[in-house]
């Protein structure tokens, strides 16, 4: 806005200039007109040669002053505008900077996520693979134990295994049912049918320690790996149900095939 005023002033200036050249032309004009016949004419239109020349010498002079201002004012502005460029220069440089070491930083932070996850994949993936291990190894213990009959040391393991929090398959899936047969006292397995039927309804639930305490009250003349076997028999018949609670807890309900 500055420098168009001042471009706009000179502009005045300029015709201001025009002017004054017009006025002394028409000035030598009349004076060439009235002093023209006497005798000192050439010495009067000297003169006023003189006089203008002089005039327009000084007016060119101004005029070149006020260029050579004007010239110095656009030096200082460039000059300004320069200094103005380098600061941002600077400025957009040291953004630069910060935005790379910011990129640098989001990519080491990237990394150490990237790490962190495997990291976590590959121990979940080591548990699980260990907990397979476990469990076949307890199974196979399990089976061991059955074939030679020690159903205390069975119940010992999947007692330990469910405080390891070691999940076992169903128990009759690991014993075969002809032992089962073999072992269970002749008449147990019908008295038991008979009695739950009488006393309980279709999907009633027991907790299994609450289940196996009430075999042994209705059976109590039996052993416990008697009790065990009948409880392995209804297992396997599908007449009772083993399910798990949210707090780990083994739970024993009737199935409906029991009632039919």
């Amino acid at each position: 806005m500055e420098t168009e005023n001042k471009v706009r002033g000179y502009i005045r200036v300029g015709h201001l200039v025009y002017i004054i050249i017009i006025a002394v032309i028409v000035l030598a004009f009349f004076l060439v007109y009235a002093f023209g016949g006497s005798e000192n004419a050439n010495t009067t239109i000297g003169t006023a040669s003189t006089v203008s020349s002089l005039i327009l010498s000084v007016i060119a002079i101004v005029m070149t002053l006020i260029d050579v201002a004007g010239q110095r004012q656009s030096i200082m502005d460039l000059k300004e505008t320069a200094e103005k460029l380098e600061e941002s220069n600077v400025s957009a440089g040291n953004l630069i900077k910060d935005l790379i070491t910011q990129i640098a930083d989001l990519q080491d932070t990237r990394e150490q996520m990237v790490n962190s996850v495997v990291g976590i994949v590959t121990e979940t993936m080591n548990e699980v693979k260990e907990g397979n291990d476990r469990q076949k190894k307890l199974l196979e213990n399990i089976k061991s134990l059955v074939e030679n009959e020690k159903y205390d040391d069975v119940k010992r393991i999947i007692e330990n295994a469910k405080t390891d929090e070691i999940e076992l398959p169903n128990m009759a899936n690991i014993i075969p049912e002809m032992k089962v047969h073999k072992m269970l006292p002749q008449g147990l397995y019908d008295k038991a049918k008979k009695h739950l039927r009488s006393n309980f309804r279709e999907n009633h639930a027991f907790m299994h320690d609450e289940f196996m305490r009430y075999l042994s009250l209705v059976f109590f003349r039996e052993s416990r790996s008697n009790l065990n076997h009948l409880y392995l028999k209804l297992l396997k018949d599908n007449l009772i149900k083993e399910s798990l609670t949210p707090t780990g807890d083994i739970e024993i309900t009737l199935n409906k095939k029991l009632f039919m």
